[in-house]
């Protein structure tokens, strides 16, 4: 059995927590090299900042699931997947905007390290946002219609009967 939107959210944050880990695991010798220990901080704070902002921008995914699981509706649409994206761009921007402005930690590793998280997340997240549209079983029914079996609610093959139209005329 698959696990709930709560269970799947929960898997999201895990696998992005592990991508930021991973990725700050892999780049503190290379940041320390580049800009001594000075530059691990701003490492940290930018995956952390990263980390943050997919999870916030995973709540319109998460709420959508919910509610369509509550309503027994076949999927969550495409819209939640637009919103969580534009959500989580906008917390990065901001809190980057901050700490960079702050002057706390340097601010072109900072910078740099906060684009290179963006990138790797936004994998995750992309990853987490399909995973959420696609989901086309309804509790306890049948698949819904898939765009194989015709989109807009139309039979496949619904283009024969507008071909023997045409060829009446």
């Amino acid at each position: 059995m698959s696990p709930g939107p709560g269970g799947r959210y929960g898997r999201f944050l895990a696998v992005a927590a592990l991508g930021a880990a991973g990725l700050g695991a892999l780049g503190a010798p290379l940041t320390r090299a580049a800009a001594g220990d000075a530059g691990v901080p701003a490492m940290i704070f930018a995956l952390a900042i990263c980390w943050v902002a997919a999870a916030i921008g995973g709540l319109p995914l998460f709420a959508a699931s919910r509610r369509a699981v509550e309503e027994g509706t076949a999927a969550v649409q495409p819209t939640p997947a637009l919103a969580a994206m534009g959500l989580r761009l906008g917390v990065v921007v901001v809190a980057a905007a901050a700490v960079a402005l702050s002057g706390v930690v340097p601010r072109a590793l900072f910078l740099l390290w906060t684009g290179i998280g963006y990138v790797v997340l936004l994998v995750v997240e992309t990853w987490y946002a399909v995973g959420e549209v696609r989901r086309r079983q309804p509790p306890g029914g049948a698949p819904a219609k898939s765009m194989a079996s015709g989109s807009a609610g139309r039979p496949a093959g619904g283009g024969e009967a507008l071909r023997h139209d045409r060829m009446r005329r």
